[in-house]
């Protein structure tokens, strides 16, 4: 069921969604995951459907492009968000399930997906923390292996009841779109930066040519003093 969800609803949305774009154009916009992009023990099932939507997106992507298809493909990949996925998933797990910190805003996760409707976009990750991660897993793969132990810590918090319900079968919760427990950060200046490279790119730029400035004078008043 979470592949004909995760895997088969991404695949069939899309493939619908072509035939209706070949001619006036627009933008396919699929939302994944970090989990994309790194592995997760508890999660593994999760991921991999995740890994999935990634490795058919980015194919998809070739394909279109090859056809000269006016679509923009793009692939949403948030951080931990703040909705109420612990509430409503079933749980393997002891304790009440968390979502991994850092956690974000779901209104990101939004304004991103808007942001590709208007622009395209090849990737976007919502989040600094999760692109971190995701750097940490592509440069030290070997160094998740060993933190197993403490991913499950913070997967699920053991001083509350085990969550017993979940919304396979029919809808629960009262339709909140954020989770009762944990408060998302509303603002990513690593997705802002991504959203506008030039505008930041120019800031870096004018901050490092003040330091270089501030650096000669300071060398300039050393010589004179010595």
């Amino acid at each position: 069921m979470l592949f004909r969800t995760n895997y088969f609803g991404a695949v069939h949305g899309a493939l619908t969604a072509i035939p209706l774009l070949r001619d006036q154009g627009g933008a396919i916009i699929t939302v994944g995951s970090i989990a994309c992009d790194i592995p997760s023990p508890v999660m593994g099932a999760y991921s991999a459907s995740k890994h999935a939507i990634k490795g058919f997106i980015h194919s998809l992507r070739i394909e279109v492009m090859a056809d000269d298809l006016p679509i923009s493909i793009t692939l949403i990949k948030p951080s931990g968000i703040d909705t109420p996925i612990a509430q409503h998933a079933a749980n393997h797990v002891e304790g009440e399930a968390l979502i991994p910190p850092l956690v974000y805003d779901p209104l990101l996760v939004a304004t991103a997906i808007l942001d590709a409707a208007e622009h395209p976009r090849r990737d976007v990750t919502v989040g600094g923390a999760g692109k971190l991660q995701t750097l940490l897993v592509e440069h030290f793969p070997q160094g998740l292996d060993y933190l197993g132990r403490l991913f499950e810590g913070v997967l699920s918090d053991k001083s509350k009841s085990k969550t017993q319900l979940d919304n396979l079968a029919h809808p629960v919760g009262n339709g909140e779109p954020r989770s009762p427990d944990q408060r998302g950060r509303s603002f990513s200046v690593f997705t802002a930066a991504a959203r506008h490279p030039l505008s930041i790119g120019l800031a870096f730029g004018v901050v490092a040519t003040a330091m270089l400035i501030g650096r000669n004078v300071r060398l300039a008043d050393a010589k004179t003093e010595a």
